[in-house]
């Protein structure tokens, strides 16, 4: 997983070094890795949002923990591994798109999510996810479709992501 991010980093990094846009650059990336490794899905991230004033700079978490990483609004194609639900919200405290990477089938409790994020479902198999309100209504449920999705984090509490 670490060698796909590097390779789609340095893949952006000559692309823009090269006159080429990090997008284009995107689609010159190989759809499959070394044989047994992960195939990784470049996406976009949308651009940093305007928060309203009196939002704390308090970073979003979720729990169990997960593996996340963070990139600068609209700026970088955002990795997201095969077998991966990568939920994306905007951490005020750092000024990035923290995107997490669930790999781990459970439901994740979400911790000062805010605002406007998204997703992309990366994950194989007949798996369906499910976003839920504090109820434990479900809000949207989805299946793998390795589209990016806005998706409007206020009402959302946890995640399944099987």
């Amino acid at each position: 997983m670490r060698i796909s991010r590097l390779l789609v980093s340095m893949t952006g990094l000559t692309a823009l070094l090269g006159g080429i846009t990090p997008a284009a650059a995107a689609t010159a990336v190989p759809a499959a890795d070394a044989p047994g490794t992960q195939v990784s899905a470049p996406h976009r991230l949308p651009p940093a949002p305007r928060l309203p004033a009196g939002v704390r700079a308090v970073a979003p978490r979720v729990a169990p923990a997960a593996d996340y990483d963070e990139y600068p609004g609209g700026a970088f194609p955002a990795p997201c591994s095969s077998g991966v639900l990568c939920p994306a919200v905007w951490n005020p405290a750092s000024g990035k798109w923290r995107q997490y990477h669930l790999s781990s089938c459970s439901a994740y409790q979400l911790f000062n999510w805010q605002g406007e994020g998204g997703y992309f479902d990366n994950q194989t198999g007949n798996v369906t996810s499910y976003f839920y309100d504090p109820q434990g209504r479900v809000l949207h449920s989805f299946t793998p479709d390795r589209a990016n999705h806005n998706y409007n984090w206020d009402p959302v509490w946890s995640i399944r992501n099987c």
